[in-house]
């Protein structure tokens, strides 16, 4: 039966999702993992894995999929989008719009990327810039801080050792 099996998966007229159930009927009866079927039906063991991912779609996304009117390629993408309603508008777009594998990720990119507000940074009050300046007034040298005035670093910068020297002898004092 696992001959059968093994035979069955390396057809080629099977359909990506008819391989992917083939597949899983195989590790389930058998007992193996995604690595021994590799082995038995000669694929890599992540093709095995991308095959499996098709079962996870919603089954009117399969069905496309079985007609030949989507890719295994799109099922993959699709497979890594949680909710099945937005599989399958998607997957409706690909077919109506005749998308790319690239385009699809694309667009799931697009679609699926949180819009981040950027953290206003507050506005340093005239002491704090102030001090700064004076920092950079005494040092001599570029000096930035990152934070806020009730936390952050401060970065000195220096451009040689002597410059280095220069800076510590400034801070700590002459030893």
């Amino acid at each position: 039966m696992e001959i059968s099996l093994v035979e069955n998966i390396q057809r080629e007229n099977l359909n990506p999702i008819e391989e992917a159930a083939a597949i899983r009927l195989l590790m389930q009866q058998h007992d193996l993992t995604q690595e021994e079927v590799s082995e038995r039906v000669g694929k890599s063991r992540p093709a095995i894995a991308n095959s499996l991912r098709l079962l996870t779609l919603a089954k009117s996304v399969q069905k496309l999929i079985k007609d030949g009117r989507l890719s295994a390629g799109h099922g993959k993408m699709l497979a890594g989008v949680g909710d099945p309603r937005i599989q399958m508008d998607m997957a409706e777009k690909c077919v109506e719009g005749d998308w790319s594998v690239r385009r699809l990720e694309d667009e799931l990119r697009f679609a699926e990327m949180p819009k981040r507000k950027k953290k206003e940074k507050p506005e340093p009050t005239p002491e704090f810039r102030n001090a700064m300046h004076r920092m950079r007034a005494e040092l001599g040298t570029k000096v930035s801080v990152q934070g806020s005035e009730d936390k952050g670093k401060l970065i000195i910068h220096y451009y040689s050792r002597e410059d280095l020297d220069r800076i510590y002898r400034t801070i700590v004092g002459n030893e």
